[in-house]
């Protein structure tokens, strides 16, 4: 497991509204830096007490978080403590320290500030309404953060803490990676706490994200986490369309209320993208496109395959068809759900026309006979079953269009993949050319300097059979030499003395010194 996931998985207990409460150090009451000695023997309290039926005795102080833990929860963090240092480092950072230094005093003032805000903004009951004043609290605590977060100070204490809990997993990489996710933790809290607002109070959810997008943390921070929690909720849209579609392509078509049931289904989410990333976002755009798409779909097809008298087959799905408008954003649909309306206005028309001429009815004085109202009846009828056809055919072109950009994306894709291959030989083939020619070239050098340690070798071996031969001749001349030439003597020097005989060849010649 790498750095990063090491981390989310610390950060995974204080998501959303368990930020505090979720923290291991508030479950298991124990300080930051306290000893293994210190953890078990406030785990032998924690449990005798549990096991007496006694509240535990009070341990580190900390700000109020709302419901105190379980004893599974009690249980499970005094577990992770003990075995899981990063998730420990994280919690400690994101606790209070009650130390009495300057960075301590800051980094608590934060903390215990932050904690009352969202248990005031986020109880446990569903958000209430806010006021200007909260924002303006959340502005100066996301400010805090910023600043708090900034100091390289923060990040010295937790190296060193890194180092005291000496575990192989707590490497400098890891706090590098934490110095860049608890900014994103941090942020991830409002976005959260706005997701939830956008049920019941759309306008406190809009408050709550400019309040992050006006804070210091980095804009591209803000959006990255806005976005990481829209996805989520993106596929909770998709995975209900999806189900919704699966039913209305059976056999049997779905009814009004299962197509209803899904607009139920995808309105909070809907509302929590629009708040998220803004109703004009292409994001959001086509979550709900996707949802009218899927509407607009089963209301055809209930009202095309099924028995059910045709006027109240219209009533079950014009509201459905009118919801879709609502929702649509995409023109061409909208105008997919215009043109039904439209066909299902005429159709009224048509349905009411046949029943009063079919028991006797006076018809609506047009001034027109009973023969012509036929005529226009049966006309009418003609357009009905032509344009069902022209929507037919207009569907069958759409596919047949579908058909040949995807065959033309395969095509294309085949050609790119085909390119990519040639590519590929070609810088393989090039670099095979390089390599033989390195390899020539190195054999080229090899044999250079081969050729020319042998041509010394020679030269070396030429001058010692010289010197050699020099100092045979020497030795059987009745002047000694030393070395291989004779010195130079100029013309007007004395004659030498004769050379006496002495050494080895004074005793050979049976004269002495």
């Amino acid at each position: 497991m790498d750095e990063t996931d090491l981390i989310d998985q610390a950060l995974r207990p204080l998501a959303g509204a368990r930020f505090y409460r979720g923290n291991a150090l508030r479950r298991t009451g124990l300080a930051p830096g306290a000893t293994s000695a210190q953890v078990r023997r406030r785990r032998t309290e924690v449990e005798a007490a549990a096991r007496l039926g006694m509240a535990a005795p009070p341990g580190a102080a900390g700000p109020p978080c709302g419901p105190e833990p379980s004893a599974s929860e009690v249980a499970a963090a005094f577990d992770d403590v003990r075995r899981e240092p990063v998730l420990r480092l994280v919690h400690e950072l994101l606790w209070v320290w009650s130390g009495d230094d300057e960075l301590s005093a800051a980094h608590d003032a934060v903390v215990r500030e932050h904690c009352a805000l969202l248990t005031e903004d986020w109880p446990d009951r569903a958000p209430g309404p806010r006021t200007p004043a909260s924002d303006a609290r959340w502005a100066e605590v996301l400010g805090a953060w910023a600043r708090l977060l900034e100091r390289d100070d923060l990040w010295a204490w937790a190296r060193r803490r890194a180092a005291e809990l000496a575990d192989p997993r707590l490497t400098d990489e890891v706090v590098e990676r934490l110095r860049s996710r608890v900014p994103q933790a941090v942020l991830a809290v409002n976005v959260d706490i706005a997701a939830h607002a956008a049920a019941t109070d759309p306008e406190a959810a809009a408050r709550h994200v400019a309040v992050l997008r006006a804070s210091p943390l980095p804009a591209d921070l803000v959006d990255a986490v806005l976005v990481r929690r829209a996805r989520t909720t993106k596929r909770e849209v998709s995975r209900a369309c999806e189900a919704a579609a699966d039913r209305a392509a059976a056999d049997v078509p779905s009814t009004p209320g299962e197509t209803t049931a899904l607009l139920d289904a995808t309105r909070t989410p809907l509302r929590v993208l629009a708040a998220l990333l803004g109703h004009s976002d292409p994001s959001a755009a086509a979550s709900r496109d996707e949802v009218a798409g899927v509407v607009v779909n089963a209301a055809i097809r209930y009202y095309e395959h099924t028995t059910v008298d045709r006027r109240a087959r219209a009533a079950a799905v014009r509201p459905q068809l009118r919801a879709a408008e609502e929702l649509a954003a995409d023109p061409h649909l909208r105008e997919r759900v215009a043109e039904n309306l439209r066909i299902l206005a005429r159709n009224d028309e048509v349905i009411e026309h046949n029943v009063r001429n079919s028991f006797g009815l006076a018809l609506p004085d047009t001034g027109r006979s009973v023969r012509q109202e036929t005529e226009l009846r049966l006309i009418a009828e003609r357009r009905e079953q032509e344009e069902r056809a022209e929507r037919r055919a207009r569907l069958a072109e759409r596919e047949e269009r579908l058909r040949i950009a995807r065959e033309e994306r395969e095509r294309k894709a085949a050609a790119e993949r085909e390119a990519q291959a040639q590519r590929l030989l070609e810088a393989a083939r090039r670099r095979t050319e390089r390599e033989e020619a390195e390899i020539a070239a190195r054999s080229a050098r090899a044999r250079e300097a081969a050729a020319r340690i042998a041509a010394e070798q020679r030269a070396a071996a030429a001058t010692a059979a010289a010197n050699a031969a020099a100092r045979a001749e020497a030795a059987v001349s009745d002047t000694p030499v030393r070395g291989t030439a004779r010195p130079a003597v100029p013309d007007d020097a004395a004659p030498a003395p004769p050379a006496k005989r002495g050494g080895w060849l004074g005793r050979l010649f049976g004269r002495r010194d």
